[in-house]
């Protein structure tokens, strides 16, 4: 156990608050040891999201028929691992209340897993399609409790970056699964999921959460995990303070609660429902995820070789365009993981999503224009429209959409409002994903990219009335703005004084 020189202080709460003069690296490294482990779960997402894209293809090739695989096939493929992710997302955030962070990150990487062994093991597609099943609790577990668990495993300072190099880590996983199926046979892609558990291992060296100790009124050791997470500091105090005394707060408002709205389970619903602290979160997580799922860019990941034969009539440039595309997409992440690091997030969610879907209309104009035979279709001219598009959503809202999530999801109404948030996106990506082929063979592709745009018009313009800025603030003080209650914060002032 470290030894630190304490300034010890009380807040008006009457909790201890200690300031260590010593600075020290080793905090961001043991954040960096938890953050690289969850992102090993958010890399295998990538692997096999991307994979039914060359399984599919090389299927077809070797056939020399397109009819050796389905488009019904193809569909149930590519959206397995979102639909399958449905029953999951129920148990998962009741799991990681009652049992806690780390032991429910560890039953999500045993399934994952499970997966990849039935996977490789695969002689047709429907085995292939049994292993996308167990796949759907990685799924329901990224787009519910993981952002969560890395904005309470992390400081402020710095949350902002592990949070979004998760979302870079699923499009490093599409592009090495799309690449390993371009130019090996498509079971390879197993063999670089079979590298991440071992490096998972680090899991049994974890703390438990600092946030769900504190939920749990386990104060003692939630002290113990927040000081060996995030240092001892005059910052970091402060937030484990905020903390304790938030908890102590609410318990003793539930309890006052509960008694007085026993009698009546519909009434208490409807009260936390109603409530300014569910119902504020809660929709803006809901137009966070409408964003992302409405540019389309996923849905043209997922099916990048199909949308790019029928941009281009040339299968030999598709493949080509697809590692491009998948390698610039994954620069673009980065770009945006370091811009949030000094920008507001907000800004850079607004700018960069207005700009992609920009370039949705001027796609879509163009692709009409080639249709009409007005001109003709120019493969550098196509990849440059799709590379200002990826490279606008790979910036801004493929890796702040969630990044944002874990950071407003407030501690008191986790379960429901993660549920609620992941029973959309899943139902929307499903339909999405399942409906794909559909659009682009009835709406063609100029259509199926207007659609993207008019649907993203929309979504960013609830967007910019409700979403509210989040950098440098720490997950308390987000949920007080949502809520509107600064009583906790009242708390920590002799703090700030000294």
């Amino acid at each position: 156990m470290e030894k630190y020189e304490y300034k010890v202080i009380f807040n008006d709460a009457g909790i201890e608050i200690r300031e260590s003069e010593k600075n020290t690296w080793k905090p961001l490294l043991r954040q960096c040891m938890i953050c690289s482990g969850l992102w090993c779960l958010y890399l295998m997402q990538g692997l096999y999201l991307g994979a039914p894209t060359v399984i599919v293809a090389q299927i077809r090739k070797e056939a020399n028929d397109t009819d050796a695989v389905t488009d019904e096939m193809s569909s149930w493929l590519s959206s397995m691992p979102v639909m399958s992710s449905l029953p999951p997302m129920f148990i998962l955030p009741w799991l990681c209340h009652v049992i806690g962070r780390k032991y429910t990150y560890s039953i999500v990487g045993l399934l994952t897993i499970i997966g990849y062994i039935i996977f490789y093991c695969s002689t047709d597609l429907y085995q292939v399609l049994i292993s996308q099943i167990f796949f759907g609790a990685n799924t329901a577990a990224t787009n519910t409790f993981m952002p969560i668990l890395i904005s309470e495993y992390t400081s402020p300072k710095y949350r902002g970056i592990f949070l979004t190099f998760k979302s870079a880590s699923v499009f490093w996983g599409i592009w090495i699964s799309n690449a390993i199926g371009t130019f090996f046979y498509w079971k390879n892609i197993a063999f670089i999921a079979f590298v991440c558990p071992f490096y998972m291992l680090t899991v049994f060296a974890w703390p438990e959460s600092p946030y769900w100790l504190a939920m749990k009124g386990r104060y003692a050791e939630c002290a113990k995990s927040h000081r060996w997470l995030k240092g001892v500091n005059k910052n970091s105090e402060k937030e484990l303070a905020h903390l304790i005394t938030f908890h102590k707060k609410s318990k003793n408002v539930t309890s006052t609660d509960n008694e007085d709205a026993a009698f009546s389970c519909f009434s208490a619903a409807w009260s936390t429902i109603s409530s300014r602290p569910f119902y504020k979160p809660a929709l803006t997580c809901v137009l966070l995820f409408a964003q992302y799922q409405f540019s389309g860019k996923f849905v043209i990941s997922i099916y990048a070789i199909e949308v790019l034969k029928n941009l281009t009539q040339d299968e030999s440039a598709a493949y080509k365009m697809m590692l491009i595309l998948d390698g610039i997409t994954v620069f673009s992440m980065y770009v945006g993981c370091f811009l949030s690091r000094y920008f507001k997030r907000r800004t850079l969610m607004l700018l960069f999503a207005g700009t992609g879907i920009l370039f949705l209309y001027i796609i879509s104009l163009y692709l009409f224009l080639i249709s009409l035979s007005i001109i003709r279709e120019n493969h550098i001219v196509t990849i440059l429209l799709l590379t200002i598009f990826s490279i606008a959503f790979g910036c801004g809202p493929m890796i702040l959409v969630t990044s944002i999530y874990g950071e407003i999801v407030p501690s008191r109404y986790q379960n429901p409002i993660m549920t609620m948030t992941c029973l959309y996106n899943i139902s929307v990506l499903s339909i999405l994903l399942k409906l794909a082929p559909f659009m682009f063979k009835t709406l063609k592709m100029h259509g199926s990219f207007l659609f993207f745009a008019i649907s993203s018009t929309a979504v960013i313009i609830l967007t910019y009335i409700h979403l509210p800025e989040t950098k440098d603030k720490t997950v308390l003080e987000i949920e007080e703005y949502f809520s509107g209650d600064k009583t906790a914060e009242q708390s920590v002032t002799l703090l700030q004084r000294n």
